[in-house]
């Protein structure tokens, strides 16, 4: 719901009332990253190029912070 543009505010406030945070809550944004780092390289095995970036991005911040 983030990927490629995703949704404002509003709707992020709306969803977490109904679908609280599941835990690790620290840990959330890190798996809507790598959650979202499978639509990225799926478009780049599909589409090619472009997609390549973004994938790259996730893939270096996470391990960045969990190591490799």
């Amino acid at each position: 719901m983030r990927t490629f543009g995703g949704f404002g505010g509003s709707f992020w406030k709306e969803y977490e009332m109904l679908v609280p945070k599941a835990e690790p809550k620290a840990e959330w944004e890190d798996r809507i990253s790598l959650y979202e780092l499978y639509h990225h390289l799926n478009h780049f095995v599909m589409f090619g190029g472009g997609y390549r970036g973004g994938a790259m991005a996730i893939m270096k911040k996470l391990i960045a912070k969990y190591g490799g």
